[in-house]
């Protein structure tokens, strides 16, 4: 198993917004997963999130999840997981598989599965 983190920045700036903890996997010879396990969050990006403002905790978590799906195909990891550590983190990705499986096209759909895994998000590809 590797372990990695990747900052999460706005451009141009030296800061990071967030951070993001992955592990891979080789499961089996033909299976490897990408699990995004923890996205630590910038304390001024929190307390927003804390107090009802979401849009930036949600860019930072849209900004990561698309940084583990990087890291998915430049793996060649045929799973991707998304831990959920609290009960409103579940519900929000509980949320988004929907959403995601209501817009996905036929096409990416027969190739792919969405769903909730226990406290994981998981995007498999078939």
């Amino acid at each position: 198993m590797d372990s990695t983190a990747f900052g999460i920045f706005h451009p141009g700036k030296k800061q990071a917004l967030g951070l993001a903890e992955i592990t891979i996997q080789r499961k089996s010879s033909r299976s490897k997963w990408v699990k995004m396990l923890r996205l630590h969050l910038r304390p001024s990006v929190d307390a927003d999130l804390q107090v009802g403002n979401s849009i930036g905790a949600m860019d930072v978590f849209v900004a990561s999840l698309q940084g583990a799906l990087n890291l998915q195909m430049a793996h060649k990891a045929t799973t991707l997981k998304v831990y959920a550590r609290t009960n409103e983190q579940l519900n929000f990705l509980r949320a988004l598989v929907a959403r995601i499986e209501s817009n996905l096209p036929e096409a990416v759909r027969a190739v792919t599965k969405v769903s909730i895994e226990g406290r994981f998000m998981s995007i498999e590809a078939k």
